[in-house]
């Protein structure tokens, strides 16, 4: 995990600066490939959002910067939608923002959306976009983000934290219902635009590794939702190496915990 809450992240400063900058911060917080950016690309098109930073925190866990860092992108957000002078929009993977987390959340008043996917394909899918980037499919099992996130989801829980959670499997299949549902507990105005839009383009989304380009090129290319194609592997097709199989077994656990969470989205 990343390092325990420094104590200049957690002081007041800290909050007090990133709410100047985006005073107004809708957040969602996911493992990674678990329809994370997807869900980010359809809020752009609400016309109460009018800014998106994507990953802030990818900074402090890839290139070991400090939250100067993340003050800096959080101050220069991507302009989307129509929504001129709305909230922002702020997406972080779990592993990234780690125990940085409490910082994170104190900056919405809003709940926070947890969106998670069976761990079988999210981590899978992983595996796959390193190995077409010529670096070794098994990966530290931190980056799978499922242990970060369920104990952000739990220190939502012990601190009061509003939050709501949303499964990817539910999106995919039924994005009308399921993104209304999301546009009310962030309270922004429901759109159609949400669910058919035009490719972003070229898009510069302030990554802090150049082979993550390529790993959000689908989505900023996308049109729309498309139903789920994958069938999950099953555990005996993870690798041992590295606690992978193990670690996909626990995360799973992890995952079916979180679909009976009174707090789960459901349409």
């Amino acid at each position: 995990m990343t390092p325990p809450l420094p104590p200049e992240v957690a002081a007041r400063s800290f909050v007090g600066r990133a709410r100047a900058l985006l005073p107004d911060l809708r957040l969602i917080v996911a493992p990674p490939r678990t329809c994370s950016t997807l869900l980010a690309r359809a809020l752009w098109n609400s016309d109460s959002v009018s800014s998106y930073s994507h990953e802030p925190f990818d900074l402090v866990y890839h290139r070991r910067l400090d939250h100067e860092a993340v003050l800096e992108k959080l101050a220069q957000p991507l302009l989307v939608g129509t929504g001129a002078g709305g909230c922002a929009l702020v997406k972080e993977l779990s592993f990234q923002v780690g125990r940085y987390f409490p910082a994170l959340a104190s900056l919405t008043d809003r709940p926070v959306i947890f969106i998670i996917r069976d761990p079988r394909l999210s981590i899978a899918s992983r595996m796959q976009l390193r190995r077409s980037g010529g670096a070794p499919a098994v990966f530290p099992v931190v980056e799978s983000g499922w242990n970060d996130l369920a104990w952000q989801v739990a220190w939502c829980r012990d601190n009061d934290r509003p939050y709501a959670i949303v499964d990817a499997a539910d999106l995919l299949t039924r994005p009308r219902p399921v993104l209304q549902a999301i546009a009310t507990e962030l309270g922004v105005a429901w759109s159609h635009r949400m669910l058919h839009w035009r490719p972003a383009g070229d898009v510069d989304l302030a990554l802090a590794l150049d082979q993550q380009v390529s790993w959000n090129a689908r989505v900023l290319s996308s049109r729309g939702f498309e139903p789920p194609a994958a069938s999950p592997p099953a555990l005996e097709e993870f690798p041992v190496d590295g606690g992978m199989r193990e670690h996909v077994d626990q995360a799973q656990e992890i995952h079916r915990r979180l679909l009976a969470d009174p707090s789960r989205l459901h349409t």
